[in-house]
This record gives structure tokens, C-alpha cells and sequence, in this order.
């Protein structure tokens, strides 16, 4: 191995361990009443090394967030998983609390009757009546462990050019340039199967 090819590996691994979750906007004025409702995840990111398989067997995902007062939800969350040739119906009932009473867009979440909670799920941007991002970051040993979903209040999702718009202003009007676009992946919207599965509700 010569010796600029050492120090590139090497700079590299000093990059990946100095990775950490980014700083995320808050969004001061959020409104949890306007928040609430059925959603529909059209796109979702995940760096995992499960991503494409994710991608590749989970559809028709919906949430339909309750806002409880205090700026706190309740969220049953619905998708389909392909398992062989069968669309197995999921369910999952979870939970939103803010984080931060100065920051109304950050919650800790989690699954009703788990200890286990996210600390850092964030709404980066929504204008309630069309579109949500949503954003999460974990530091892990070596690097981080990001997801994002796209949802909107309509299955079809954003045309191709209102797409553009949006991402783009995530840099260009909100200052966050930490999400890549290009990341994302289409949900499929194959809504129909066999059996049902649940997580449990206490």
C-alpha cells in the first residue's frame, strides 16, 4: 500500500469516528393542533445496512397522529411488510412527548407497552396541510445512524416538481444541509394482504 493510499484510509477513518448527529433547527412556531391527523409516508431515508431491504418489502405506511394537549402525541402507525408473495399487514401504536420546551419540533417517541424511546426525532419542516419531514440521528462508535421520512397528507405524494421545491428549500430557506435528497427512497403503495400484526397497546 503506498503512502498516500495509507493516509487517505486514514484520513477517512478519522472522519467517520469524528461523525457526529448534526444540529437541527427548531421550529419555534409549531403547531401541534394543526399538526394532527392521517398522513401518508411517500419517501423515507435510512443509512442502515437494512436500508434496501426495508425499502424493497415495506409499503402502504401510514400515520394517523393524535395530539393529546402539551404538545404531546399519541400515533397509530400502519404498513404492509412482503414476506414471499403475501402483503402481511403491521400495526403499531406509539407515543410523541416534546423534549424540549423550548423546542416544540423535538420529541422523544417511542412504542406504547416498550421501555425502549427514541431521543431525537425532529419535524424539520411542514406546512400541515400538504407536507412533514421528519428527521432522526443516533451517534453511534463509528459514525451515525440516520432516517428521515417524507409524509403528506396525500397517498400520491408531491408531483415532481413541487418534490424539487421542497427538498431544495431545506438548504436554501431553512439552512439544513445535512439531509441529502438524494437519499430518499419511494414508498410503495400496495395496500392490500393477508393476516395482522400488532404491537402491544398497555
Amino acid at each position: 500500500m503506498g503512502l498516500n493510499t495509507y493516509l487517505l484510509l486514514l484520513l477517512g477513518t478519522v472522519s467517520l469516528l469524528d461523525a457526529a448527529c448534526p444540529l437541527v433547527p427548531p421550529i419555534t412556531n409549531f403547531d401541534p393542533d394543526r399538526f394532527g391527523g392521517l398522513w401518508y409516508q411517500v419517501e423515507w431515508l435510512n443509512t442502515g445496512p437494512a436500508s434496501a431491504f426495508q425499502a424493497q418489502t415495506r409499503s402502504c405506511m401510514t400515520v394517523d397522529y393524535t395530539h393529546t394537549g402539551n404538545g404531546s402525541f399519541t400515533a397509530v402507525v400502519n404498513w404492509n411488510t412482503e414476506i414471499g408473495p403475501l402483503l402481511i399487514p403491521f400495526s403499531s401504536n406509539q407515543y410523541l412527548t416534546p423534549a424540549d420546551p423550548n423546542f416544540p419540533n423535538y420529541f422523544f417517541t417511542g412504542v406504547n407497552g416498550l421501555m425502549s424511546r427514541e431521543p431525537n426525532v425532529f419535524i424539520l419542516d411542514t406546512d400541515y396541510t400538504r407536507h412533514a419531514i421528519l428527521y432522526t440521528c443516533t451517534d453511534l462508535v463509528f459514525g451515525i445512524q440516520e432516517y428521515g421520512w417524507i409524509i403528506h397528507r396525500r397517498k400520491i405524494g408531491f408531483t415532481d416538481r413541487r418534490r424539487t421545491k421542497i427538498l431544495g428549500e431545506l438548504s436554501s430557506k431553512l439552512g439544513i444541509t445535512f439531509v441529502d435528497p438524494g437519499q430518499f427512497n419511494f414508498v410503495g403503495q400496495k395496500c392490500s394482504g393477508l393476516g395482522n400484526f400488532s404491537t402491544p397497546t398497555p
